[in-house]
C-alpha cells in the first residue's frame, strides 16, 4: 500500500512494525474537488438559454453541436447536449426556430417569431438588469 522507500522509512528500527506515531504525523493528502458551485455565467446561460441560442442563431442555421462549440469558444462554457436538444425541441414546438437540412446534418433556423425576440433582446437585457438591481435591493433591507 505505502510505497516502499517510505515504508523503510516509517518502520520502527527495533521492531520492523510500521511506527503508528510517525504515520499520524504525516501530512494528511486532500484531494482537490472540483468546483461544486456553478459559476454565475454558467447559471445565467442555463437560466437563459433559449435566448442565448436565439442570438446564436441571428447570422445563419447551426447544429446543436455548433450552437455547443460557439458557446465554448465565446463564453467558455460547455453545456450538456440533452439541455440544448431539449431547449431546441421546446422552441420549435413554439415556433421560434424551425429545422433545416444542410450538408452537416439537421440544423436549426429562426423564424419569423424568432427573429423578432432577436431584435428585442436588448429590451430583455434592461429587465434583466433591473431584476438583478432589485435583488440588490432587497438585500440592503435584510
Amino acid at each position: 500500500m505505502l510505497n516502499n522507500n517510505l515504508e523503510k522509512f516509517l518502520r520502527d528500527k527495533k521492531s520492523g512494525f510500521l511506527n503508528a506515531e510517525v504515520l499520524r504525523q504525516q501530512p494528511k493528502v486532500h484531494i482537490l474537488k472540483p468546483e461544486l458551485k456553478p459559476t454565475l455565467q454558467r447559471r445565467s446561460l442555463k437560466a437563459f438559454l433559449d435566448l442565448a441560442i436565439l442570438c446564436a442563431l441571428t447570422n445563419q442555421p447551426i447544429t446543436a453541436y455548433g450552437i455547443n462549440i460557439l458557446f465554448m469558444n465565446k463564453l467558455g462554457i460547455m453545456v450538456s447536449p440533452s439541455m440544448i436538444y431539449t431547449n431546441l425541441s421546446s422552441m420549435e414546438r413554439k415556433g421560434l426556430i424551425r429545422c433545416v437540412r444542410n450538408r452537416t446534418g439537421r440544423a436549426y433556423a429562426l423564424t419569423e417569431q424568432g427573429k423578432e425576440i432577436a431584435e428585442n433582446i436588448n429590451c430583455l437585457t434592461d429587465q434583466i438588469r433591473t431584476f438583478t438591481f432589485n435583488l440588490q435591493k432587497l438585500k440592503t433591507n435584510l
